[in-house]
């Protein structure tokens, strides 16, 4: 049996599996940095598991060559900074960890269990961040680190030129528009409002505007066959033909956008199961 953790800034989810099915599966809030790992822990402690396999928020060293591999990097979750989840959990559970990020193990799973049928893909996702995960010729795509998509400069919108953005970093980078965070900012309402705002609300066109210009950015540049876009404001359905409709304007004509480009996730339990196949 192995471990498949799914590591959120919000939430994560915990996993006991064979090599191809979910036996047990369990969601938790996320909390600071020890007291996750204790949770962690706690729920697999009798299983005698073969592998660790993580797939989690970011950054995070995925260089098996550096002193920091498997450990969170600087990040706006401040008491995860540095934290080495992958070496902790390895030596409280002792088994070998696996590790990537949530969405490069999403886009693994849209990949190699998904019905798109594409090599060279893109998964989004959008919630209370922005992340892009990568395939590029069937393989995740590293380098200095790994693809961090979601904070990419954007043109504002001229009617969105007076919001200033919510990354910590770099305030109106995409993440900084597109988020929950910035959608309920600019409304003046709760996160857990934004289901009863109606969908010709403008907020909708703006983040849609910005995620059209990522998907044509990234069409381009990576010359990609599918985009899948998933995460909590995708539950938003119109987005996906905003998007899709904003994008045909931008490329305009220049390349050929394939009939059903942009689509929602189509693996169940997606970041689960990437994480099961992040190490195969």
């Amino acid at each position: 049996m192995h471990a498949a953790i799914e590591l959120g800034g919000t939430f994560f989810t915990l996993a006991l599996t064979t090599d191809k099915d979910i036996l047990y599966k369990e969601k938790f809030d996320t909390q600071d940095p020890d007291t996750t790992v204790q949770t962690i822990y706690n729920y697999f402690k009798d299983h005698n598991v073969q592998s660790i396999n993580i797939a989690t928020f970011g950054p995070v060293q995925l260089d098996k060559n550096s002193q920091q591999y498997g450990s969170i990097l600087k990040t706006p979750k401040l008491k995860w900074t540095d934290y080495p989840i992958g070496p902790r959990l390895s030596q409280l559970l002792k088994s070998p960890f696996h590790i990537e990020t949530d969405v490069n193990a999403c886009a693994l799973a849209e990949y190699k269990l998904g019905t798109n049928g594409a090599k060279n893909l893109a998964y989004i996702t959008v919630g209370t961040g922005v992340g892009v995960g990568l395939i590029v010729d069937g393989q995740c795509v590293h380098g200095i680190l790994h693809p961090e998509g979601g904070h990419i400069l954007v043109p504002k919108l001229k009617e969105d030129q007076n919001f200033a953005g919510v990354c910590a970093y770099h305030g109106d980078c995409l993440e900084g528009l597109c988020t929950n965070v910035s959608a309920a900012q600019r409304l003046g309402c709760q996160i857990e409002d934004l289901p009863n705002i109606s969908d010709d609300n403008p907020v909708w066109q703006y983040i849609g505007h910005y995620l059209a210009i990522l998907c044509g950015n990234l069409a381009l540049l990576l010359s990609l066959e599918k985009i899948v876009i998933g995460g909590g404001v995708m539950n938003r359905k119109i987005l996906y033909k905003i998007i899709n409709d904003k994008l045909l304007k931008h490329i305009n004509g220049y390349i050929q956008i394939p009939d059903n480009f942009i689509v929602p996730p189509s693996v169940e339990d997606i970041g689960i199961r990437g994480a099961m196949i992040i190490n195969k």
